[in-house]
């Protein structure tokens, strides 16, 4: 809910990114940071967003919005045993 292009811990924040995209659950971290992205990236960006404003690459938001790849950090998530990058997504 609310995706900001900015950590939601900072004293500020701006337009929500993309809209809802419902709220997620797991006993795994880096499999539902996988999937929280996955579902956002897969969203059409808002209108009179840093992204649609900006003309930025719609289909890797977070990496668009702050210049990062950060596909690393799953990597290294699961290199350390913190949990697997593969996810399975199940309404209920």
């Amino acid at each position: 809910m609310d995706i900001s292009p900015d950590c939601d811990c900072l004293s500020r924040s701006d337009a929500s990114v993309v809209a809802d995209v419902g709220i997620l659950g797991s006993d795994d971290i880096v499999a539902i940071d996988r999937a929280s992205i996955d579902l956002i990236n897969r969203q059409p960006s808002l209108p009179g967003t840093a992204i649609s404003e900006g003309n930025l690459d719609d289909s890797d938001k977070f990496g668009a919005l702050h210049g990062v790849d950060w596909t690393h950090q799953f990597k290294y998530a699961e290199e350390i045993g913190l949990g697997s990058a593969d996810y399975e997504l199940r309404d209920i």
